[in-house]
């Protein structure tokens, strides 16, 4: 689970996953999220009204602690929850019109997948994701994750790949997938050839499943444990790891070409600066922009550019962590006109996580602070539709007891 990703890395990995799986199946499927499971909401960017489009309940029925980007089809946006539904998550449908909810697809916690975080991908009228946990193979009992469709008009999903893990497969896909040419590519957080079990960058192809590690992570200068999704521009593949790197672990940004698999690192985090970049990278005007959790002026997260011309990286806002301003970056952000948006996860008025702008120049604005009622904690990277910014928020929300 998203929570506890971070004990992963210091701990083994089968038994942790192992003990995570087994205590949510078991457990109250809201037991998790006291303080509210989740909200679907939207901001006006003209008003600056935040609005709570649906409220995940407690129950789980309706599925709890959403982490993902919107889909747009229509007036319909699809996303998932990591629990929820059959305690290990679904796959969800809300009209952004009238806020009417329903489950597409739950996951049974076995070989169809367990725990969906990442986004989906539309493409050719199916929707493409990921589960972090589950599938037909590895990892022990809680599986290794999987790569599956979804037709969003039946809810049939089909799995097209269920991770082996090392050391001739990745594990724990986390973030969503993109598009090149037919071919779609993803992260792994952990699994991959040799010993040190620290992630993949795959491809996959939808028509046939097959299924291909281009570069297995070693935690030296290469980084370790990437999280996010890769971004192409003109036929090469970015992406950021949050640890690894020479300089002190804090993480490195990366290029990988699709076609040899050969990566280069780019720029190493932790020399100054933001450390721990969680997020993706968007290109803009030749540049590539992203957000690190860590580092910057008060350790509480930067908004950074990087030239991959030149290799020089520019931190354009470090976040404060107070009442007006927020803490630990983690979506990716998106670009509306020449603006930038993102989220925090915490920090802000009541420390429940904003939504922030930022220029290319590096003038940022708190927009909206997180209540708790309204959605706390939003992770997930926003979408744009016509004058609004829609999201989700993991926690917070009005709960039904």
């Amino acid at each position: 689970m998203r929570y506890l990703r971070l004990g992963l890395f210091a701990g083994a990995l089968g038994s942790v996953l192992a003990t995570d799986v087994s205590a949510v199946q078991a457990g109250d499927p809201g037991s998790h999220c006291a303080g509210g499971c989740g909200t679907v909401f939207s901001l006006d960017l003209n008003t600056g009204a935040e609005k709570v489009l649906h409220s995940f309940q407690k129950d789980g029925t309706d599925g709890t602690s959403p982490v993902s980007r919107l889909t747009e089809i229509g007036s319909m946006l699809y996303g998932t929850t990591e629990t929820g539904g059959d305690r290990v998550g679904t796959v969800f449908a809300i009209d952004r019109r009238t806020g009417a909810e329903s489950i597409v697809h739950t996951f049974t916690a076995g070989a169809d997948g367990i725990y969906p975080e990442a986004g989906l991908k539309k493409m050719g009228g199916l929707l493409y994701g990921t589960t972090s946990y589950g599938g037909s193979t590895g990892c022990g009992s809680s599986g290794c994750g999987t790569v599956f469709s979804i037709d969003p008009a039946t809810g049939k999903e089909t799995v097209l790949h269920s991770f082996k893990g090392n050391p001739t497969d990745g594990a724990i896909p986390e973030d969503e997938l993109i598009e090149v040419n037919g071919i779609l590519y993803g992260t792994t957080l952990a699994g991959g050839s040799g010993t040190c079990d620290c992630g993949t960058v795959f491809s996959i192809d939808p028509a046939t499943g097959e299924e291909k590690v281009l570069y297995s992570f070693t935690f030296g200068s290469d980084g370790a444990y990437p999280y996010a999704r890769v971004t192409n521009v003109a036929g090469t593949l970015y992406g950021t790891t949050p640890e690894g790197g020479n300089s002190s672990n804090g993480g490195t940004l990366y290029s990988l070409d699709p076609a040899t698999g050969r990566e280069t690192v780019l720029y190493d985090f932790g020399s100054g600066g933001g450390s721990v970049p969680f997020s993706g990278l968007i290109e803009v005007d030749g540049l590539l922009y992203g957000t690190t959790c860590n580092g910057g002026d008060k350790n509480a997260g930067t908004v950074f550019s990087f030239d991959p011309a030149t290799g020089k990286e520019t931190v354009l806002h470090s976040f404060q962590g107070n009442m007006t301003d927020g803490n630990c970056p983690w979506g990716d952000l998106i670009n509306v006109a020449g603006a930038l948006y993102g989220t925090t996860e915490y920090g802000g008025p009541y420390n429940r996580g904003t939504l922030f702008s930022i220029t290319t120049s590096g003038s940022e604005a708190t927009l909206f602070g997180f209540e708790g009622k309204d959605g706390a904690v939003p992770a997930a990277r926003l979408r744009y539709i016509r004058g609004k910014l829609y999201g989700t928020t993991a926690e917070g929300g009005r709960r039904q007891e």
